[in-house]
């Protein structure tokens, strides 16, 4: 099932059930959606829902920074609210384990002996991680295991 079929079966549960907050939420994913896909001029793939997604992910977290900074505690706890309810839809975080044994396969991979492979090593990781893993504790996994 797509993201935008499951986002419309949760709208209409939202819609029941009077959760405006959750309703909020899905009803601008389903825009970001529609909005990425007329850009495209193509059906989304899986990879361009999860694009989307942390993108919006990524907006309401540098809100909340920005509103905590501002001493704005109102808008960060509505900002707070509307991330809980879109991590939902997010793909779910790699653990540290995981990080791991992928950035040690893809070493092995590209056949990475020193740090002079480190480009290729992030690259080629940031790419199979996207949207699942940190930069910084991937950056720090590839540095640890390329000494």
């Amino acid at each position: 099932m797509s993201l935008n079929e499951t986002l419309t079966k949760d709208m209409i549960k939202a819609m029941k059930a009077r959760d405006n907050s959750s309703l909020s939420v899905i009803r601008q994913l389903k825009t970001d959606l529609t909005n990425k896909k007329i850009a495209l001029g193509r059906d989304l793939t899986p990879k361009d829902e999860t694009a989307v997604v942390m993108h919006e992910v990524k907006q309401h977290k540098e809100s909340i920074d920005a509103f905590k900074k501002g001493k704005r505690a109102d808008l960060v706890k509505e900002q707070e609210t509307y991330l809980k309810a879109l991590m939902k839809y997010a793909p779910k975080p790699l653990t540290s384990d995981q990080v791991k044994k992928l950035v040690s396969d893809t070493i092995k991979q590209v056949h990475a002996t020193s740090m002079k492979d480190f480009g290729k090593v992030m690259g080629t990781v940031m790419g199979k991680a996207k949207g699942r893993a940190n930069g910084t504790v991937i950056n720090k996994m590839v540095r640890q295991l390329l000494k």
